[in-house]
């Protein structure tokens, strides 16, 4: 039987988290200019669908419940400000436990310089269940609609390598803090460019952008319908790098060459894709053959 409760939990929160301290009222306040627009990004992490407590330390599982978030704000040009974090909790959760999750939580908090200001705690019967919620500013939003004929669409970093990890992580390898793998990493704790969604939103060439998490195949296709064009893979791309989810690149389609882009920003971009008009299929591949959709299904 659990020794934390419910008050001991929110305690925590207002210890460990930054803004816990105003965690008394069931509303928090959020101020902002008044020309400023608001974006929201929330995900919910269930365990046994999002992740398995014998391979994912809870300092890491905190890092990406925030990270994810983050990453969807960036990516659609935003600039965070704050979030709000439920905890769903099984009563076999040891007390350790929480307060390594929640002390990673508040410094991953701290290193983007936003603060709590609201959430929930609840007993939950099917395992631990984490939702983040972040609130963010923006100037010029990025969505997925708006991109153009002849935009080349690009990442910002390595594909499949989240997937490499889990399925590492399916075969037996664990976490090692003195021997870690990049892909183990990607997976359990990604890397995340966060700023570079804002810097793209500065740039009038830069006409959509998303966050690359479900996996390409889908993410693609999705970008495709909405914009009602074909896009074409620039070439070959295996299985992990098409329907490998949890990537959390950004993904973006501008008219600016590959040249141009890397003489602004110091990554490593690639054109992955050209946007043409529509012929029949959404996503196809360098041949022109139609692109399925086979990436995690969250249901």
């Amino acid at each position: 039987m659990a020794l934390w409760t419910e008050n001991s939990i929110i305690e925590k929160a207002r210890r460990l988290l930054p803004g816990g301290e105003f965690l008394v009222d069931d509303c928090g306040l959020l101020a902002l200019e008044s020309r400023q627009r608001l974006i929201i990004s929330t995900d919910s992490m269930q365990e046994g669908t999002h992740f398995n407590l014998n391979w994912h330390p809870p300092r890491l599982l905190a890092r990406k419940l925030l990270n994810v978030n983050l990453s969807d704000i960036d990516a659609s040009g935003g600039v965070p400000l704050g979030f709000t974090f439920n905890f769903g909790l099984s009563p076999d959760i040891a007390e350790g436990w929480i307060d390594t999750f929640l002390e990673s939580l508040g410094d991953c908090a701290r290193g983007h310089a936003i603060k709590v200001f609201g959430g929930d705690t609840f007993r939950s019967s099917q395992g631990l269940h984490l939702t983040a919620t972040v609130l963010g500013r923006v100037d010029r939003h990025l969505t997925r609609s708006g991109i153009k004929m002849g935009d080349s669409i690009y990442i910002d970093g390595q594909l499949g390598l989240s997937h490499e990890g889990l399925c590492a992580l399916r075969s037996g390898e664990r976490w090692n803090d003195q021997n870690i793998s990049p892909a183990l990493s990607q997976h359990l704790d990604p890397r995340i460019n966060i700023g570079l969604g804002v810097a793209l939103a500065q740039i009038p060439e830069v006409h959509a952008c998303m966050d690359l998490s479900d996996g390409l195949s889908k993410d693609l296709a999705i970008l495709a319908e909405i914009n009602q064009t074909t896009i074409r893979m620039a070439r070959s791309f295996i299985d992990s790098e098409l329907h490998g989810g949890e990537d959390y690149l950004r993904l973006f389609a501008s008219s600016l060459t590959l040249e141009e882009l890397s003489k602004r920003f110091p990554f490593g971009f690639e054109r992955i894709a050209q946007v043409e008009a529509f012929q029949g299929s959404f996503l196809i591949d360098s041949l022109g053959q139609r692109i399925e959709n086979h990436t995690f299904n969250h249901f």
